[in-house]
């Protein structure tokens, strides 16, 4: 069943497997954060490099719409000349913290060429105030000869690496992302982050996984952000998901068969962590490619959604427990105690197994077998 949703997959993403898309511009939006205490706005500029090596061999995750924003043909003397554009538009604004983002891993050379890496980080490493350089990339891609240089590159500046763990949880990773990675390949990166006093290893969690239920989604958010800070990840970004065109998340939420997260329940996961882990959390909020709306309660969502940008600019828990404390005369199935016990639902197999087949049955798709009778994948 997986390979027959990696086709849809595949499928949904015509147009940049075509190349119909050509993102000819840089793109730039400010990210809500707080940096030693203090709030900050981050420059989050996005190069239109080429497509995500991962989405043209294997299908892609089937959540990310960042390849939305890439170009084929694109260059390294294009990307550098867009770059030198963007950092000029920002010369009148401080930026002691800026995030550079690409349509896949920063670092894989078939996306942006090894030049045009380090002439980035250079440029952008010689900007008066900067004191942090954010890159994400694949774990396949961190190497230690790849790390050392860039780290040498911008001392004494600093760069956080971002890596999508999405959950610590193989299976989830696996089929419900359709990621590619175990979680032994982002443990082995973030050692060999640890060998530079430059270099600091994100993990990104997912909330808002395809084919789970609500309940098992949020629980395994709260696990895999734990796992990634007592694994020694220095932060853990927990990303939020929104559908985006030419995903297969979209066409489940068109099909009835997936939600978004929405702004409660990424309060109440946050509201389930330690106080010391949720300490190292950071909420992201990717405004580019353009999300496409969903529906979300009328009544109680806004001032949700302004209680997680005041949370995150503050780091103070006061607004997350506000949420607890407003009145909200709705409808809305997203109330307090939404994290239910779970020690009545089937094996997780068996949970993703029947939203396959859900899936399937609505789109057509043919029933190939994925797991057998028992649960065991068959792979």
């Amino acid at each position: 069943m997986k390979k027959e949703l990696i086709r849809i997959s595949r499928d949904i993403r015509t147009p940049i497997y075509n190349g119909d898309v050509k993102n000819s511009s840089y793109l730039l939006y400010f990210e809500e954060a707080n940096l030693d205490g203090v709030p900050y706005s981050m420059p989050f500029i996005i190069l239109p490099t080429r497509p995500c090596s991962w989405l043209r061999e294997s299908g892609g995750c089937f959540e990310c719409g960042y390849s939305n924003l890439s170009n084929k043909d694109a260059g390294d003397r294009q990307i550098l000349s867009l770059l030198d554009e963007c950092l000029k538009s920002l010369e009148d604004i401080p930026h002691q913290m800026v995030a550079i983002g690409t349509s896949g891993s920063f670092l894989d050379i078939r996306e942006l060429s090894k030049d045009a890496q380090n002439e980035i980080l250079r440029k952008v490493s010689l900007l008066p105030e900067i004191r942090i350089i954010g890159i994400e990339s694949r774990p396949e891609f961190v190497t230690s000869d790849r790390l050392r240089e860039i780290g040498e590159i911008v001392y004494p500046k600093r760069i956080m690496l971002g890596m999508g763990l999405e959950s610590s949880n193989d299976l989830i990773r696996d089929f419900c992302i359709n990621k590619g990675l175990r979680t032994k390949d982002f443990i082995k990166a973030r050692d060999i982050a640890k060998q530079y006093d430059n270099i600091s290893a994100l993990a990104y969690v997912l909330l808002g996984k395809p084919f789970l239920p609500k309940v098992i989604d949020m629980m395994d958010s709260i696990t895999s952000i734990s796992f990634a800070v007592e694994a020694g990840f220095d932060r853990v970004v927990l990303m939020a998901t929104s559908l985006r065109q030419n995903t297969l998340a979209n066409l489940l939420y068109k099909i009835g068969e997936y939600n978004p997260a929405t702004p409660r329940v990424v309060i109440e996961v946050l509201k389930g962590l330690k106080p010391e882990i949720r300490n190292k959390v950071i909420i992201a909020n990717p405004r580019l490619p353009k999300p496409i709306p969903a529906d979300q309660c009328p009544v109680c969502s806004e001032l949700l959604e302004q209680l997680i940008t005041m949370y995150k600019y503050s780091s103070n828990y006061s607004y997350l427990a506000l949420s607890d404390k407003v009145n909200f005369d709705c409808q809305c199935i997203e109330k307090r105690g939404v994290i239910l016990p779970t020690s009545q639902m089937p094996p997780l197999e068996e949970l993703i197994l029947d939203s396959y087949e859900r899936v399937l049955s609505k789109i057509g798709g043919k029933n190939g077998q994925c797991f057998s009778k028992s649960g065991a994948i068959l792979r």
